[in-house]
């Protein structure tokens, strides 16, 4: 069963791929320090397009959205609805 972990983050994002308990990818996600925050949406949304054309997943688990602050909060939900 292959199994993709994923660590959400606008600016930099952290992913990983398990088989039958073995890491079998891990790389993160990052943007040029100008990217704009569409640019980033669309990159991240890129990049998971062409991740899961490639690799065939069985089940995706995301972190927790952790912050004391309702504008993180709604950035890094724009970010898991585009994932």
């Amino acid at each position: 069963m292959k199994i993709l972990g994923l660590d959400l983050s606008l600016n930099c994002s952290g992913l990983s791929i398990y088989d039958d308990g073995h890491i079998i990818f891990y790389n993160t996600i990052e943007h040029p320090k100008n990217t704009s925050f569409e640019d980033k949406l669309i990159r991240i949304g890129n990049y998971m397009e062409k991740l899961l054309d490639t690799h065939q997943i069985d089940l995706a688990v995301i972190e927790n959205v952790f912050s004391d602050f309702a504008g993180t909060g709604l950035i890094l939900a724009k970010v898991h609805g585009i994932v």
